[in-house]
């Protein structure tokens, strides 16, 4: 990383860190930030440095990804278990290399990008970057203590790590929050009162930044009071992933910090009378 990437990013840091100056009341104002699921996906094939990119010239407040530990412990940039779907080869993510990425070109295109190449372009934008840990315990991958320390050194070295939340299940998070100098998330499906409370006691014990429902349906029935259990432990509220303006005028009315899509609703929602 040259001398100017590393001025830039962390001025981009600094001004993720400053307060947000208050917004005039709007009722088709959006405040909750829309983050690029697998960067503009609904544009680029997913996960790739173009998605990523265009992403932030489109003015999402952020980017997602989706991260594997290689056999040579290079951290990679996708989101499925192989490589099938979008270079028609069958390899587990785990058994790609820098070596051998050449052979597996997404949509015959580029290499899968590695954290590093994605982070090198992150740090020079301001913006949220969600970087979602992938394992897959029925094929014997799970997320190694290494590839969290690497990715702690990594957002040091980018100056990344005070606008990035690393989420995963609280299985995973469980494991490793309190242990590293990281702002950790983690992704729910529960929906159901009985179920929220413990949860969002339990983040607020671990310091965990973030809870993200996996569905919209999470906050179908009671969702203020569900919102209302984790911001009262200091807990973000976003969903992970949401398809329409609606659905992101709702988050927005309920407070929540983040919508995960792989469009631009918000677009969407200002063109409304």
């Amino acid at each position: 990383m040259n001398m100017i990437a590393r001025m830039l990013a962390a001025v981009a840091s600094l001004l993720m860190m400053a307060p947000r100056m208050a917004a005039p009341e709007s009722a088709d104002l959006v405040r909750t930030n829309l983050i690029a699921h697998r960067g503009y996906a609904a544009q680029y094939t997913e996960n790739t440095l173009d998605a990523f990119s265009d992403a932030y010239d489109k003015g999402f407040a952020g980017i997602e990804l989706d991260v594997y530990e290689g056999r040579d412990h290079t951290i990679f940039v996708h989101h499925d278990t192989t490589l099938l779907r979008l270079t028609g080869k069958n390899l587990y993510v785990w058994d790609l290399t820098m070596d051998n990425r050449d052979q597996y070109l997404l949509d015959g295109k580029s290499p899968v990008p590695t954290l590093e190449e994605v982070l090198e372009l992150a740090s020079l934008h301001p913006g949220w970057l969600y970087i979602h840990m992938k394992d897959d315990v029925d094929h014997g991958y799970t997320i190694e203590e290494r590839m969290i320390a690497k990715i702690e050194a990594l957002l040091k070295d980018y100056h990344m790590q005070a606008r990035t939340i690393v989420f995963a299940g609280k299985r995973n998070i469980k494991r490793f929050v309190g242990h590293y100098d990281l702002h950790f998330g983690i992704i729910t499906g529960k929906s159901t009162m009985d179920k929220l409370g413990p949860l969002a006691d339990w983040c607020g014990e671990n310091h965990v930044e973030e809870v993200l429902f996996l569905y919209m349906t999470c906050l179908e029935d009671h969702a203020e009071e569900k919102v209302g259990l984790f911001r009262d432990k200091g807990v973000q509220c976003g969903v992970y992933t949401v398809t329409t303006a609606e659905e992101l005028k709702k988050l927005n009315d309920l407070g929540c910090r983040t919508a995960i899509s792989d469009d631009k609703l918000d677009d969407k929602l200002a063109l409304r009378d």
